[in-house]
């Protein structure tokens, strides 16, 4: 399909995003309206203005359906993690998880035990929506057993799920970077430990001081012990369910997708179900792959913790899939987005303005296309340039991109990112936001950083961070179209 060379001027690009920030104001801050409702508003105001600028109906009717075919993939992995939560929840995979997790852990090492399990897991699996969408269920459930506040348990399972999503070798987003910038994967890693690593300890500190707010004397022991009875009570509580957690694991540390990764982990789900759970026909089985899973205890914190997952509780996380990347296809192609940051680009003037402009540009992509993908890409290929030309490394340049576009997509609310783990979790982006220690400190220590200059390093004239290579541009070819 050939790409129209008409692009709006930034004149028209900054009354689109007017039009867009007025409506998201009124749809969502003052109206609450269903936000899919309101991204189809939007569409069809900044469609009107474009109209006024040559643009046919067709055109536009064209981007938007392009931008719903990328999203095939997005909405294959949010049903596959749908079914993973339904088998895994029936098999008694999460209900093992939780029974041993509120036996085994005490509310003041809580938080900091499941940051660094979710680190270590999200690190193998390179992938946060999978580490969120199954450890992060379960210690959701942990931390509620607990009394722990769940925004503050959403927080500390968002910030581990990032750490494998920002450094893990496995991660899409890490190879992306990879691929824009040009730069080798192993110089990449260690730009990003400047970043990640003081962060990691910062959050681990945190989460440490949170944790002591809740000692024993806190803890209520009888809603521990109603909870854990009433597992007990409907499930076959089994250290070797969690098996089926550890081969998602070896799939992924074996490079295998993550589609199919997940598609066989639901299959361990359903496989463990028959064996283990017998109380469940295999009707009950394959339902919660569907529909969820669906009980009723009696008790009704256990039937909040366990009434979720399958293919239908994802389709409303689909369907905003599909309306945000068409919508975002249309300010991509047209030219609005590229046209704020060329702007943006203009402001350049030196080491310390390049990277503070490609984080804030990281920001600005997140918020106009809902995509951590698109906040890569777009800053990435605008960007390369400028930093030879000022002879800073491209390392720079990959960390930063991850820094600011992969980080800030988990915090703006209407991002795909937000949106899948705020349906997950069952916590909204704004109140995990404060205890997301990862994704909030992340940025602030790459402005530090850019501002003092540490860690910004100069270009050495290695080709092979200049060259862009055959297989990382067919990688970010195929993220182009596919993602």
């Amino acid at each position: 399909m050939n790409e129209v060379e008409k692009k709006v001027s930034l004149k028209v690009a900054l009354l689109t995003i007017l039009v867009l920030i007025t409506v998201l104001s009124i749809g969502n801050g003052i109206l609450k309206l269903p936000t899919d409702i309101v991204f189809i508003v939007a569409t069809i105001a900044i469609s009107i203005v474009l109209l006024t600028q040559g643009f046919k109906g067709k055109e536009l009717q064209e981007y938007f359906v392009d931008g719903c075919k990328k999203s095939l993939l997005v909405v294959l992995i949010l049903m596959s993690v749908g079914m993973v939560i339904g088998s895994w929840i029936v098999s008694g995979i999460v209900p093992s998880i939780i029974f041993y997790g509120l036996k085994l852990l005490s509310p003041t090492v809580f938080l900091v035990s499941g940051f660094l399990i979710l680190c270590v897991t999200s690190f193998f699996i390179g992938s946060a929506y999978a580490s969120a969408g199954t450890l992060g269920v379960a210690f959701m459930g942990i931390g509620y057993g607990m009394g722990i506040p769940p925004a503050l348990t959403a927080g500390m399972v968002v910030s581990g799920a990032i750490f494998g999503n920002k450094i893990s070798p496995f991660a899409d987003t890490t190879n992306l970077a990879v691929a824009v910038t040009g730069v080798e994967l192993t110089s990449h890693i260690r730009s990003m430990l400047y970043s990640v690593l003081p962060i990691l300890v910062i959050s681990t500190i945190l989460y440490g001081i949170q944790g002591m707010k809740f000692s024993h004397n806190s803890l209520d022991v009888t809603k521990i012990d109603l909870i854990t009875d009433t597992l007990s009570k409907h499930f076959v509580i089994s250290p070797f369910l969690l098996l089926v957690p550890v081969l998602t694991i070896l799939l992924a540390a074996k490079k295998v997708p993550p589609l199919i990764a997940l598609l066989i982990s639901a299959l361990g789900g359903v496989v463990a179900a028959a064996l283990i759970q017998t109380n469940y026909d295999i009707n009950t089985i394959f339902t919660a792959l569907s529909k969820g899973f669906q009980i009723q205890t009696g008790v009704e914190q256990v039937d909040n913790l366990l009434n979720r997952g399958g293919i239908a509780n994802m389709m409303p996380t689909v369907t905003l899939s599909i309306l945000i990347l068409g919508f975002g296809e249309i300010l991509q192609r047209t030219g609005i987005v590229s046209a704020i940051l060329g702007s943006i680009k203009n402001t350049i003037k030196s080491a310390r303005s390049l990277v503070l402009t490609t984080l804030f540009s990281g920001l600005v992509t997140d918020m106009l296309t809902a995509s951590q993908y698109m906040s890569i890409i777009l800053p990435g290929q605008m960007f390369k340039s400028a930093y030879k030309k000022h002879n800073v490394s491209l390392t720079v340049l990959s960390r930063t991109l991850e820094d600011g576009g992969t980080m800030f997509s988990y915090l703006v609310p209407w991002s795909l990112t937000a949106i899948y783990l705020s349906g997950v979790l069952g916590v909204s982006t704004l109140d995990f936001f404060p205890y997301a220690y990862q994704a909030v400190l992340t940025p602030i220590l790459a402005i530090i950083y850019a501002i003092t200059g540490f860690a910004i390093f100069k270009e050495k004239g290695n080709v092979n961070e200049d060259k862009e290579h055959p297989e990382e541009k067919s990688f970010m070819q195929k993220k182009l179209s596919n993602d």
